[in-house]
């Protein structure tokens, strides 16, 4: 009997050790959510991107309009401080990095019509120029840099307000268009399959991962979409991959450790918390722990192990936020 007893005793050791090993293993894939000082001016549909360890917050919507605003956040200190503005007052713009210059593409005005602007900001002269325009003005594009080549993505041609700002698509569009800063111009490249705006994008490798987005429904409303479609520059070809989950527009999407994490976004009747993150290597989606405030037109940049989710309207439409929420990964 004691036999019996002690077999039964190590039997139930073994198990609960091995189910505290895939609890740590679990733990270790998701992660914790903290809160960083609050982004001094609320805003919703900016662009975001990262030189070292600064977070640059540029432009987009306050309760008054577009803006033309852009703060720098210290990752180190956990302090904001202000930047020469944008020359233009821009919503939904797109951006990314390259050798330490920061470059802001297309966009909406303050009368709601796209842009085609590129405005190329350099932090050690804290001056901003223009560059040769777009080929195609639109806004909610989204935007990468692979092997010192600016991708612009997606977005709406056209966009019109009515007087409470409710957002009215035109024109979708399926526009690729690359941008060489050596030359200072543009060339046109494969569309993306799938035309949408209000999109989000990360780079794995040297592919670029276009996620999310929505095309216009029925009179002002419109359509999410759950695309997931992987972009090749180097053969200049497209791939269309296992979707999102959520269906959802005014998402964000960071990059860390070959995964591709993404992060809130909208319907016509909610904003979402939602947190999902796509391994390539595997074409699996993986559910994580939601974000504390659900946020639409927001940001997601990656420093270390950590993404930094910025501003964004807590509401469909709406105002916009200063929430600066922080999502640790293990």
């Amino acid at each position: 009997l004691k036999i019996y007893f002690l077999l039964g005793i190590a039997v139930l050791i073994f198990i609960v050790g091995i189910t505290g090993m895939s609890m740590s293993a679990f733990s270790s894939v998701d992660s914790s959510w903290t809160v960083g000082e609050k982004m001094p001016t609320k805003r919703l549909e900016t662009s975001a991107v990262t030189l070292g360890d600064k977070i640059y917050i540029i432009g987009g919507m306050n309760k008054r309009g577009s803006t033309n605003i852009v703060e720098m956040y210290d990752t180190d200190t956990n302090k904001w401080s202000k930047v020469i503005s944008l020359p233009e007052k821009l919503d939904h713009t797109a951006a990314a990095t390259f050798e330490g210059k920061i470059y802001v593409a297309g966009g909406f005005n303050s009368s709601g019509i796209s842009t085609n602007f590129l405005f190329i900001y350099d932090p050690v002269t804290n001056k901003w120029e223009r560059a040769a325009n777009m080929p195609t003005a639109r806004g909610a594009a989204t935007a990468k840099f692979v092997n010192g080549i600016l991708y612009v993505i997606g977005g709406d041609e056209t966009v019109l307000y009515d007087i409470d700002k409710v957002y009215n698509p035109q024109g979708v569009v399926t526009s690729n268009e690359a941008y060489n800063p050596k030359t200072d111009s543009w060339t046109i490249k494969s569309p993306m399959p799938t035309p949408r705006d209000h999109l989000s994008s990360a780079v794995i490798g040297e592919n670029i991962y276009v996620l999310g987005g929505r095309q216009p429904d029925i009179g002002p409303l419109f359509k999410d979409l759950n695309s997931n479609e992987r972009y090749d520059p180097a053969n200049d070809t497209w791939n269309t991959l296992e979707p999102i989950p959520t269906n959802r527009s005014g998402l964000a999407a960071a990059a860390h450790d070959g995964k591709v994490y993404v992060f809130g976004g909208e319907s016509t009747k909610k904003t979402f918390d939602t947190n999902e993150v796509y391994d390539p290597k595997t074409g699996n989606w993986t559910l994580l722990t939601p974000m504390p405030s659900p946020r639409h037109g927001l940001t997601a940049v990656t420093i270390d192990d950590k993404i930094y989710v910025i501003a964004g309207g807590p509401e469909p439409g709406g105002a916009g936020s200063d929430v600066n929420e922080i999502f640790q990964i293990n």
